[in-house]
């Protein structure tokens, strides 16, 4: 045992974003559902106690991964919004984490407190063209940014939905996945999965 801590509840996981502290949804592409984590205290190298986790289960069966194609989240924390790339579905969807109710609970294969969350809010936020294959997906400066694995463009909407910007990669169909804002420099980086390497946008001024 080399790992700090761990919850088992997200099968074909396609996606992960970090909350707070120990906190963080995934993508999981199973049930269709987004997932959320507390593992608390880590156990520390070489230990198995589970037990103090919690994991939510929010909007069971109403998003949809792809094979092959990971389906990334961002988070905001001041509105506590999540933000999601509905691969299977062709869209993206809000999920407003703050909303819901607690419900009945769900097994799983290690001690753990595990529960339903019960009509929390999932707002589409746009679907349809250009969008195909939704991956990527990054909050920035008011801007929400989405890579398609389909078409290899990156798309720049606003939060209301508008898209306002297409940047065509030129790469081959399946490429693009996972993207990340710079720490300091503000940029945008992308992965290619074809070709195993990762780029950087640079900005025409």
């Amino acid at each position: 045992g080399s790992h700090l801590d761990m919850l088992h509840s997200t099968s074909f996981c396609r996606g992960i974003e970090h909350i707070e502290k120990s906190i963080y949804f995934t993508f999981n592409s199973d049930k269709g559902s987004l997932d959320k984590y507390d593992f608390k205290a880590d156990h520390g190298p070489g230990n198995d106690d589970h037990s103090d986790g919690e994991i939510w289960r929010y909007a069971d069966g109403q998003v949809a991964g792809t094979d092959g194609v990971p389906s990334h989240l961002a988070y905001d924390a001041e509105s506590k919004l999540l933000y999601v790339a509905d691969t299977g579905n062709k869209r993206i969807v809000v999920l407003d984490t703050a909303s819901g109710e607690m419900g009945s609970s769900f097994s799983g294969d290690e001690p753990a407190d595990r529960t339903m969350v019960e009509g929390a809010k999932l707002t589409e936020l746009f679907k349809g063209g250009p969008l195909e294959a939704p991956s990527g997906i990054e909050l920035f400066d008011g801007m929400l940014y989405v890579s398609d694995n389909a078409t290899s463009q990156i798309h720049a909407f606003d939060l209301t939905g508008k898209l306002v910007n297409t940047l065509d990669t030129g790469f081959a169909a399946g490429s693009l996945a996972g993207m990340a804002f710079g720490p300091e420099d503000d940029k945008l980086y992308f992965v290619d999965m074809i070709t195993s390497r990762v780029y950087r946008i640079e900005p025409v001024l």
